[in-house]
């Protein structure tokens, strides 16, 4: 092998700092943005259970029947549900065939009839599914007016003029970033509060 051979089978050391200069780049405008990426997937999840327990509290409002938000803190998961007849349930499902599940026919507001009544998910694919928290996101757990618990089950009730009671809800990344959820009973709203500000 000549001498030529070999420089052009070899780095040069200027081909060499090139690269860790390509990838000392890539990491100053990668790595900080992988930070805002999932602080924004912890802010969205935020976002979607506070629509959802807005959506109980209005169900709540306008079917004059009790709804809830079902936090599953083992399965990290949470769903909207109201106080139905059970053997009501079965018969709307019946009735109504395949196109329970069809989002373009529209959510029955109809109130239960008197009977054996439990809370069911209510009758839509998307709000009536469990909704499961990312992997990289879980609850912290739920402190209610019965006190905190990171652990089972727990439900957020909707009165029929949608009262409550104050709730948090501790969404954890698996980073350390927190953020709450606050279902305020006095100003009938929700909100998100940053872990800076407890």
């Amino acid at each position: 092998m000549t001498r030529t051979e070999r420089r052009s089978a070899a780095f040069t050391l200027l081909e060499i700092l090139a690269v860790v200069l390509l990838f000392a780049l890539l990491t100053l405008f990668v790595v900080p943005n992988l930070g805002a990426v999932r602080d924004r997937a912890l802010r969205d999840e935020a976002v979607a259970i506070a629509a959802k327990l807005e959506l109980a509290r209005q169900r709540a409002i306008a079917t004059g029947t009790q709804h809830r938000v079902h936090f599953d803190l083992v399965e990290h998961s949470y769903r909207v549900e109201w106080l139905k007849d059970a053997s009501e349930e079965e018969k709307s499902e019946g009735q109504q065939g395949h196109n329970a599940f069809d989002p373009r026919v529209p959510i029955s507001l109809e109130a239960p009839r008197k009977g054996e009544r439990e809370f069911v998910a209510i009758p839509h694919r998307k709000m009536g599914r469990p909704a499961y928290l990312p992997d990289d996101l879980k609850f912290g757990g739920i402190d209610t007016a019965g006190g905190f618990t990171d652990t089972g089950e727990v439900g957020v009730l909707f009165e029929t003029d949608g009262s409550t009671e104050f709730t948090q809800i501790h969404l954890d990344g698996e980073d350390g970033e927190t953020l709450m959820i606050e279902v305020l009973p006095l100003a009938d709203t929700v909100r998100i509060v940053d872990d800076d500000a407890f």
